[in-house]
């Protein structure tokens, strides 16, 4: 399996798919040195800008991991993404991003506050907030099947330590994204496939035209 990763970050998750037999293609504006020596291919470039040159191997799955919401412009990248990749053999894109309606936000909001920070869901950097409709309406007007939706809970443990009371708080906040998880989703996950265009599905019709022909 492949997995393209944009947005890549220290590379972590390269070096975790790598110990786990994937092949790992990283982009990102700024590569370190982790994330090169567990990819078998970089790009370092602009991910807004990027034009997806023609890559060694085809991507089974693109990951979009906590990127999309520090983007000017996500539909454009969406639209790219579609553009390149919904011809082969269609990929899986695994996106995740934080939810705007968690409850601590919304409870937040009840008291006047809406307060920037340097990390979680109100990151400084965000340019983008989303909740689970928002994020459907992106996919979905971008051209993409959605096959699957997840809500991810907070990381207690992070926050506060692997203790009884962090993992108590994650069991509990797992039993209650299964209600309600536009309420209790610290993030979100989906799983979507693009659609092909309309050159897409013009050039097939063209091959498949020339095929029958020298058949006959």
């Amino acid at each position: 399996m492949t997995v393209l990763d944009i947005g890549c970050g220290p590379g972590y998750m390269a070096e975790e798919l790598h110990k786990r037999g994937i092949n790992v293609i990283s982009i990102d504006r700024c590569i370190t040195q982790m994330t090169r020596q567990f990819s078998s291919e970089v790009i370092e470039t602009e991910i807004e800008t990027c034009n997806f040159p023609s890559l060694n191997v085809a991507p089974d799955r693109i990951f979009l991991l906590d990127i999309i919401e520090h983007l000017n412009n996500p539909e454009g990248l969406l639209l790219q993404i579609r553009k390149t990749f919904a011809n082969q053999e269609v990929p899986q894109l695994i996106i995740t991003s934080g939810n705007i309606g968690f409850f601590i936000v919304r409870f937040g909001l009840l008291l006047g506050q809406f307060n920037y920070g340097k990390k979680g869901i109100l990151d400084k950097d965000h340019h983008r907030l989303f909740t689970f409709g928002s994020m459907k309406r992106l996919l979905h007007i971008a051209g993409y099947t959605i096959k699957e939706v997840k809500g991810i809970p907070a990381p207690f443990p992070l926050a506060i330590g692997n203790n009884i009371i962090s993992r108590f708080l994650l069991f509990v906040n797992c039993l209650l994204i299964r209600i309600w998880p536009g309420l209790f989703a610290y993030q979100m996950g989906f799983v979507a496939v693009p659609k092909p265009m309309i050159e897409h599905l013009l050039g097939r019709a063209a091959n498949t035209g020339e095929k029958i022909l020298k058949e006959t």
